[in-house]
């Protein structure tokens, strides 16, 4: 009896074809910023810092498509949404910390280095003393 109870299942499960579908989704990753267009200003000018100032790869979305930029506040600038303004009398390079989105994931923070450039300012008399003539 077990022997033709084995032989019927055999005949059942033989006669089917299963088809399976499998729908595999590519993961979602972060955007990594990998290098920067140079950035300059002049000293006490304040400059937008855009997505085209950087280059980024993200695999899964287009850049800059739907990407959002976010700056952070830092040393030697002032900081208003993505404009930033160097302090008074500065020039050197500002280290910019930013990030973007995808809509999805942040990417890493990085320095962005923003370049503010000398200015020749015009002198100022700050005291004189007193004229005398021979």
């Amino acid at each position: 009896m077990q022997d033709r109870i084995k032989r019927t299942l055999f005949r059942l499960t033989s006669s089917f074809l299963l088809l399976l579908i499998a729908n595999v989704a590519a993961a979602q990753v972060a955007p990594q910023i990998v290098a920067q267009n140079p950035v300059s200003t002049p000293e006490e000018t304040a400059v937008e810092i855009t997505l085209a100032d950087l280059i980024v790869v993200d695999p899964d979305s287009v850049y800059p498509d739907d990407f959002t930029l976010t700056v952070f506040n830092g040393p030697g600038y002032s900081r208003v949404g993505n404009t930033i303004t160097p302090n008074q009398d500065f020039n050197g390079n500002l280290l910019v910390p930013v990030l973007v989105n995808d809509g999805i994931f942040n990417s890493p923070t990085v320095l962005m280095t923003v370049t503010v450039t000398a200015v020749n300012d015009q002198p100022v008399i700050t005291g004189q003393g007193a004229l005398s003539t021979p």
